[in-house]
C-alpha cells in the first residue's frame, strides 16, 4: 500500500524495481570479465604452441636447404655454369645454417653464439624480419629449379616453394594475430641491458 492509502499499482514512484527501457541496438547484457580474460589466455596459448610448431617447421626448412645446397655442390662439374650453381649452393647451405643455429638458441640458449647472432644477424629476433629473410632465400633457391645439381627431383622445388610460403606466413601471423608478437620471446642468453641498448639492429 502507498503512504495515502492507495493500492501500489496506483503508485507512480514505485520505480525501485523497475526496468529501464534499452537504448536500440545496444545490448544491457554485461560481458563476464572472466570469460574475456579467459579467452584472451587461451589465444595467447595457442599463440605459443603455434610459434613452437613454427620453430620446427624452420628447423625442417634448414635440413631441407642445407642438404640442396650440399647435394648440389657435390654434383657439380667443371664448367663455368656448375661453378656458378656450386657458389649458389655453398651460399643455401650458409644461410640454412643460419636459420638452424636461431632455431637452436631459441630452443636451447647458447650465449657466446647468441651475442654474435645478435650483432651480425639481428633479423632473424623478429617475425616479420625473419620472413622476408624466408622469403628472399627462396627466390634464390628457385634458381636452381632449371638446373636440378642436386640429383634429386623435386627438391629444389619442395625447398624454395617450403621457404617461400612459411616467410609468407611469418609475415601474416605477425600482422593478423598480434598474441603470437606479444608472447614471442627472442633468445636472450648472454645478453644484459646494456648490450642490449647499445645493438641498434635488434628487433
Amino acid at each position: 500500500m502507498s503512504p495515502f492509502g492507495e493500492p501500489d499499482w496506483v503508485s507512480t514512484n514505485n520505480g525501485a524495481t523497475a526496468t529501464q527501457d534499452a537504448e536500440p541496438g545496444l545490448s544491457t547484457t554485461p560481458v563476464p570479465v572472466a570469460d574475456s580474460k579467459e579467452t584472451a589466455s587461451k589465444s595467447r596459448r595457442n599463440a605459443r604452441v603455434f610459434l613452437v610448431f613454427l620453430s620446427f617447421l624452420n628447423i625442417g626448412l634448414s635440413a631441407a636447404m642445407g642438404a640442396l645446397g650440399i647435394l648440389s655442390c657435390i654434383n657439380t662439374t667443371a664448367s663455368i655454369d656448375d661453378l656458378t650453381d656450386m657458389m649458389l649452393g655453398i651460399y643455401m647451405a650458409i644461410f640454412a645454417f643460419i636459420l638452424f643455429i636461431y632455431e637452436l638458441c631459441w630452443w636451447q640458449p647458447i650465449p657466446a653464439i647468441n651475442r654474435s647472432f645478435r650483432k651480425n644477424f639481428g633479423f632473424m629476433y623478429g617475425l616479420n624480419s625473419k620472413g622476408f629473410y624466408l622469403i628472399f632465400i627462396a627466390f634464390l633457391t628457385l634458381g636452381l629449379t632449371d638446373s636440378n645439381n642436386s640429383g634429386v627431383d623435386g627438391l629444389d622445388w619442395v625447398t624454395g616453394i617450403g621457404w617461400l610460403a612459411f616467410g609468407v606466413i611469418h609475415i601474416a601471423v605477425a600482422l593478423t594475430w598480434p598474441e603470437t608478437v606479444d608472447v614471442y620471446r627472442p633468445p636472450t642468453a648472454g645478453l644484459d641491458q646494456e648490450e642490449e641498448d647499445e645493438n641498434p639492429n635488434v628487433v
